[in-house]
């Protein structure tokens, strides 16, 4: 995938004003296609129709999975609507301290892109949910 880009704004600001209402960290999976990507030559973009939260407890700086008993319903659900589990997605926001609307931006280019947490779990969702070939 060269690029993922979301069907609609809302659905990118729906899932992150939990955050902004909470404080709360969050994780769901992206549910979408795989297209043809104009921009990029031979590319393919996947497209971002829905999200899904399955259940969780979350923290300031935590999220605690729980056993998801309807995933395979939700994956039947996206199947018969043409869709397909294409990636994951989660807040990692830090609010400031004199400002809890706005964030603190620790991940630039002299930084780092993932935390160590974040690349394990990055690993076992790819092989929970390999790419389809």
């Amino acid at each position: 995938v060269d690029r993922v880009e979301f069907q609609s704004r809302s659905i990118l600001g729906e899932f992150i004003d939990f955050w902004r209402k909470s404080g709360l960290q969050r994780f769901a999976f992206l549910y979408g296609t795989y297209e043809l990507d104009t921009y990029v030559p031979l590319g393919i973009k996947a497209v971002v129709k829905v999200i899904y939260e399955p259940p969780q407890h979350a923290t300031g700086n935590t999220i605690d999975m729980h056993n998801d008993h309807d995933s395979d319903s939700v994956d039947a659900l996206a199947g018969m609507l043409g869709m397909q589990k294409i990636g994951m997605i989660f807040t990692d926001l830090e609010p400031l301290a004199e400002d809890p609307r706005k964030v603190i931006c620790s991940r630039h280019a002299g930084s780092y892109a993932l935390r160590s947490n974040e690349i394990v779990l990055a690993a076992h969702m790819q092989n929970q949910f390999p790419t389809p070939v």
